[in-house]
């Protein structure tokens, strides 16, 4: 399931690569998913950055307020976040999270972030 998650909706980037995809320095990002605002996996010391949490070079909108939800009771990895996003939920109208911040529908995630992260 890991492997499927790291190549799905346009697979994941290294740091470096990431960084120069958005025209962001390293360390910029690197402060950014220590805060939770974006999500990466590591390979042994290098992140990487799933390429579906980025739309025309910015974070989805709403992807901060989701993380936060999904990491408050502090149950979920990285693994767990990313699968979140990426599986269908019953909640959603077996619809995926990331499908529908990218139509701008936060509210419906933030509600099924709060029930899949309790």
């Amino acid at each position: 399931m890991r492997r499927k998650m790291m190549t799905q909706e346009g697979g994941s980037k290294s740091l470096e690569d990431t960084a120069n995809l958005l025209g962001k320095n390293k360390r910029s990002l690197i402060n950014l998913h220590r805060r939770g605002r974006l999500i990466a996996w590591r390979n042994g010391e290098v992140l990487h950055f799933p390429m579906w949490q980025f739309l025309r070079k910015r974070p989805l909108r709403g992807l901060d307020k989701v993380l936060a939800k999904l990491s408050a009771p502090n149950v979920l990895d990285e693994w767990g976040m990313i699968g979140f996003f990426l599986l269908s939920h019953g909640l959603l109208g077996e619809r995926r999270p990331v499908d529908l911040l990218r139509k701008n529908k936060l509210k419906p995630v933030l509600k099924a972030a709060e029930a899949y992260g309790s």
